[in-house]
């Protein structure tokens, strides 16, 4: 197989925030390079492999929410300890998320780019970098993540969930970013690794899957889903029924009801 056609890694992006709301302030943001389908682990071993950044505390960088610090009083002291000690070298975000795109730019080409979720994690990061970098040495900044790059943890856990795949065991601390960025690359991977031996397909087919349960999901809670149209979003997507029927019942829907032999499944395109 030529350099062309290897699969790329990956790469999964955690943070630690004293918010739930996009403007919230992080804390705490953690990386690691993965390859699905590499090897025993699916893990890369190299010194350039992680990423892991504290973030002063700095009301001038986000808006610190009562609630989720009451939520921090209430986890480990190893987890406070690994974000809060002042022991811990911790910098402004602008200085974070520079080296944060550093060292995704040393990682080489990629594939995806996985979260939980996107819709939280990487707006704030990209938001972030907007605000702190929009030129760098007088140059329009570019980020580094393509929208057709991400994808949905949380979705791909649920449809894990949903299957029976059990969560591999934890390593390290709950709520430091980088461990759990490491602990959602393994679950990921033994998902994947178990949809792509389970249906005897190529390894690329539970990645689109995976991105096609995504796009179903955010059609499951507005008014047309509510109102029975999940058979129609599913035939949208153009996705075999076998492939999401499991899923759509996680996430809160119904078992959608294949289409008829002499109905063709319209498309997104011509």
């Amino acid at each position: 197989m030529s350099d062309d056609n290897k699969p790329l890694p990956d790469i999964m992006l955690d943070l630690e925030t004293l918010g739930v709301e996009p403007n919230a302030m992080i804390v705490q943001i953690g990386a690691c390079r993965f390859d699905p389908f590499r090897g025993e682990t699916g893990f890369i071993s190299s010194p350039e492999g992680s990423f892991s950044f504290n973030v002063e505390v700095n009301t001038d960088d986000g808006v610190i929410e009562p609630a989720t610090m009451l939520w921090w009083m209430r986890q480990s002291d190893d987890a406070r300890r690994r974000v809060f000690s002042p022991s811990v070298i911790h910098g402004r975000i602008a200085q974070g998320l520079i080296s944060l795109v550093d060292w995704v730019a040393r990682q080489g080409r990629f594939e995806r780019v996985w979260a939980n979720s996107p819709s939280f994690d990487l707006r704030l990061l990209k938001d972030g970098w907007r605000t702190h970098h929009p030129r760098l040495f007088g140059i329009p900044s570019t980020w580094p993540f393509r929208h057709n790059q991400e994808r949905d943890f949380r979705t791909l856990r649920k449809l894990g969930d949903s299957l029976g795949i059990p969560e591999p065991v934890r390593v390290g601390v709950t709520h430091d970013a980088l461990d759990d960025a490491f602990h959602q690359a393994a679950h990921t991977i033994a998902i994947l690794r178990h949809l792509a031996a389970t249906t005897k397909v190529d390894p690329e087919r539970p990645a689109k899957v995976a991105a096609w349960v995504h796009g179903a999901a955010e059609l499951i809670d507005t008014p047309w889903a509510r109102r029975g149209g999940i058979d129609e979003a599913i035939k949208l997507f153009g996705v075999p029924t076998r492939d999401l029927a499991p899923a759509m019942i996680a996430l809160g829907g119904r078992e959608p009801a294949a289409p008829a032999p002499d109905q063709a499944a319209p498309g997104r395109g011509g």
